[in-house]
C-alpha cells in the first residue's frame, strides 16, 4: 500500500538472506530447507548441517578414559618401535640384539645358561590364590629356542592314579604280573602329561579332561603359549614278561620307548634305546649350571609346601637316605623361616613296573636302584619347556 511506482506497480527489492543461509533463502528471506544425509559414523544422529551430534559417554572402569561413543573400550594393537617394526613383545619392547656369543635374546633380555627369567604366572602363596610371576632357569640354548625349567617345585601331584593292581582290566595273575603294555604306567597316558599340556579325556586312562584347566592353559596367555615350542620326546617304560616256567620261575623286564609330542614335560633320568639316543630325552644329567646355581636340589614354593602331608616331611629324624620312599620334603633345609624347603620332584621315567623316577632329598636320581616312588603317590612338579627365541 505504500510502496508502488507511478504506474501502481509494486516496487521490487533484492532480498538479504539470514546469516545461517546467506545464499539460500526464498523471496521472503526465509532459509530454504534441504533434507540432510548423515555420515556413516552416525547415520541417524546428525544436525541440519550433516554434523554428527555429540553425546557424553561414561567409559567403563577398565578403560575410564578410552572408549568409543557407545561406551565400549577401544582396542589397540601394539605398535612396535621403528627400530623393530615387526618384532616386539606384548608391551611394545624390542628384543635385545646385542647379546654376547654365549647369550640368547629372550623375552626382551639377554640370557645365558644358569640365568633366571620370568614367564607365565602360577599360584605360589599358601594363603593367596592370586597367580604370581613364574621364575625359570635357563638350561640350554639352541639356534631357535631356549630350554627352561621352573626354578622352584611349583606343585605337588601324583604322576598317575592308575594303579596296576586295582584296575579290573589288568588283574594280577598270580604269581605272575600281566605282560600287556596297556597295564603298565607310562608317560604317554599319564595324568601328569595330560595336566601339564591341557589335554582332553582321551589322553589318559582315567578319562580326565584338562582341556580348560591344565597347567599350560592357566599359567600362560595365548601369546605366551604361541612362544612355547612343541617338542618330540623319547619316553621309556618297563614291561614284565614271563620267560619260562621252571623251578626258579623267572621274569624279564624290557624297556619300551614311545615318542610323544609335548609343549610342557618333565625332565628325564637317562636316554632310552632309540635310533637317536639322548636326542629327545632331555636327561637331567646332561645339564649343569654355573656358579652357585643348583639344578638338582630344588626348593618348593610355599603353595607346594602346603600340599604335603606331615607324614611325608623329613624333620631330621634318621638319615634322608633311609626315608626316601616316604619322605618327600626336607624341613631341615629351608630358606630361613620360610616354606621354601627342599622337595623331591618327579622325572618322567617309568623305572619299575609301578614306579616313576624322582630326584630325591639327597639330590640323587641316577644311582641304581634308581630313586623312584609309586606312580599313585604325590611328589613335587617342576615343568620344563622349550621357548622360541
Amino acid at each position: 500500500p505504500d510502496d508502488c511506482d507511478e504506474n501502481g506497480v509494486c516496487n521490487e527489492h533484492p532480498v538479504t538472506c539470514p546469516t545461517e543461509c546467506p545464499d539460500d533463502c526464498d523471496e521472503n528471506g526465509v532459509c530454504n530447507e534441504h533434507p540432510v544425509t548423515c555420515p556413516t559414523e552416525c547415520p541417524d544422529d546428525c544436525d541440519e548441517n550433516g554434523v554428527c551430534n555429540e553425546h557424553p559417554v561414561t567409559c567403563p572402569t577398565e578403560c575410564p578414559d578410552d572408549c568409543d561413543e557407545n561406551g565400549v573400550c577401544n582396542e589397540h594393537p601394539v605398535t612396535c618401535p621403528e627400530e623393530c617394526p615387526d618384532d616386539c613383545d606384548l608391551e611394545g619392547k624390542c628384543p635385545v640384539v646385542d647379546c654376547t656369543e654365549d647369550q640368547a635374546s629372550l623375552l626382551g633380555q639377554c640370557v645365558k645358561i644358569g640365568d633366571s627369567v620370568k614367564f607365565g604366572r602360577y599360584r605360589q602363596s599358601e594363603t593367596s590364590e592370586t597367580p604370581e610371576d613364574l621364575e625359570w632357569l635357563v638350561l640350554d640354548i639352541k639356534d631357535d629356542s631356549v630350554l627352561l625349567i621352573t626354578k622352584y617345585v611349583i606343585d605337588y601331584k601324583r604322576y598317575e592314579p592308575y594303579y596296576i593292581t586295582s584296575n579290573e582290566l589288568c588283574p594280577y595273575a598270580l604269581p605272575y604280573t600281566p605282560t600287556s603294555p596297556d597295564c603298565q604306567p607310562n608317560w604317554r597316558d599319564s595324568l601328569m602329561r595330560s595336566w601339564l599340556n591341557a589335554l582332553g579325556s582321551d589322553s589318559n586312562k582315567d578319562k580326565v579332561d584338562f582341556g580348560s584347566d591344565g597347567f599350560i592353559m592357566t599359567a600362560f596367555t595365548d601369546a605366551e603359549r604361541d612362544k612355547i615350542k612343541t617338542t618330540t620326546l623319547d619316553n621309556g617304560f618297563v614291561i614284565e614278561s614271563l620267560v619260562g616256567i621252571d623251578e626258579e620261575e623267572h621274569h624279564e623286564w624290557t624297556t619300551i620307548n614311545v615318542q610323544t609330542e609335548d609343549k610342557v614335560f618333565l625332565m628325564s633320568t637317562s636316554p632310552y634305546e632309540s635310533s637317536k639316543p639322548n636326542i629327545h630325552s632331555y636327561n637331567i644329567g646332561s645339564y649343569t649350571l654355573p656358579g652357585d646355581a643348583d639344578l638338582i636340589n630344588a626348593y618348593s614354593t610355599p603353595y607346594a609346601y602346603s600340599l604335603v602331608k606331615s607324614d611325608y616331611i623329613y624333620t631330621g629324624v634318621g638319615a634322608p637316605e633311609e626315608n626316601i620312599f616316604y619322605k618327600l620334603l626336607d624341613l631341615t633345609r629351608c630358606i630361613g623361616d620360610s616354606h621354601y624347603c627342599i622337595m623331591a620332584w618327579w622325572l618322567r621315567d617309568i623305572v619299575d613296573l609301578e614306579k616313576a623316577g624322582v630326584v630325591d632329598l639327597t639330590g640323587n636320581y641316577f644311582d641304581y636302584p634308581f630313586p623312584a616312588i609309586d606312580v599313585n603317590w604325590n611328589a613335587g612338579v617342576r615343568p620344563a619347556l622349550w621357548i622360541k627365541r
